[in-house]
C-alpha cells in the first residue's frame, strides 16, 4: 500500500532539515525520520559502509546517491512509496555540500544558496582567520544591520561592534580552530535587547589551505529575558 503523502508544507520542512543537516554535518536520521513521513516508516539514509537498521518488510527499495569524490549513500524507502519526492528534494546536493565543507573545500555560491538561504537564522562559514566565505541572506541582514557586527562582506573578517565583544568572540573563535573544542555556544548581548545565541563549531581538516571552509557559525535572534546567560564563558 502507498503511503500518503504529506501535505506541501511539510516538505518545506524536510528542505529545512536537510539545510540544517549540511550546516551540522550531522541530523541525516532526522532527515529520514522526515522522509519516513512522505514515504513510510522503513525510510533509511546510510553513507558507504555504514548498514541501515533491518526493515521491518521485505518490499523496500534501494537507491545508491552517488557524489563524486565525495561519497556513496544508501537511501531506502518501501516499495510503492512516492519515489519521485527523491526528485524534489536536493538531497544528493546536501550530501555533497555537508562532504565538502567536512573536508574543508568551500561549495559553489549557487550550491550554497539552493540549501541554505531559506534557514531563518544566520548560517556563515569562515576560514582559519576568521574572514567570511558565505553568508545566507539572513546573516547578511545581521551583518548590514550594523548594531552586533561591523559591516562585512565575502573575505572580510566577521567581528563584533563592541571591543570586548570582539575579543569573546576571538577566544571562542580560537577555542574552535586551535583547541580542538567540538563546538561553542553562548549568548552575545547586543543593544536594545538584540541578543543572538552563538553557535561555532569547526569544519574542515585542521590542515587546510587559505579560503577553505574552518567554522560554521550560526546566530539565532532570542528575547533580552535570556540575556542574564550572556556574561557565561563560551562552553567547549
Amino acid at each position: 500500500m502507498t503511503h500518503t503523502p504529506c501535505p506541501a508544507g511539510h516538505r518545506a520542512a524536510l528542505l529545512l532539515r536537510l539545510g540544517e543537516a549540511v550546516l551540522e554535518g550531522t541530523g541525516w536520521q532526522a532527515v529520514a525520520k522526515g522522509l519516513a513521513a512522505e514515504l513510510g516508516p522503513d525510510t533509511g539514509i546510510a553513507p558507504a559502509g555504514e548498514r541501515l537498521p533491518p526493515a521491518s518488510r521485505g518490499d523496500t527499495v534501494a537507491f545508491v546517491v552517488e557524489v563524486p569524490d565525495l561519497g556513496t549513500w544508501t537511501i531506502r524507502v518501501p516499495a510503492g512509496a512516492d519515489t519521485g519526492l527523491l526528485a524534489t528534494l536536493p538531497l544528493g546536493e546536501a550530501l555533497g555540500l555537508a562532504t565538502r565543507i567536512a573536508g574543508g573545500r568551500t561549495p559553489s555560491r549557487p550550491d550554497l544558496e539552493h540549501l541554505l538561504d531559506p534557514l531563518p537564522y544566520a548560517a556563515l562559514l569562515l576560514d582559519a582567520r576568521g574572514r567570511i566565505l558565505f553568508a545566507n541572506p539572513a546573516g547578511d541582514d545581521i551583518l548590514s544591520s550594523r548594531r552586533l557586527f561591523r559591516p562585512a562582506a565575502f573575505g572580510q573578517p566577521l567581528r563584533p561592534a563592541d571591543r570586548r565583544t570582539g575579543e569573546r568572540f576571538d577566544a571562542a573563535l580560537a577555542l574552535v580552530l586551535l583547541d580542538g573544542a567540538p563546538e561553542t555556544r553562548w549568548i552575545m548581548a547586543g543593544p536594545e535587547g538584540t541578543h543572538l545565541a552563538v553557535h561555532m563549531r569547526p569544519a574542515g581538516p585542521p590542515i587546510a589551505p587559505i579560503w577553505a571552509v574552518r567554522a560554521v557559525v550560526t546566530l539565532r535572534a532570542i528575547g533580552a529575558a535570556a540575556s542574564a546567560e550572556a556574561s557565561a564563558t563560551p562552553a567547549r
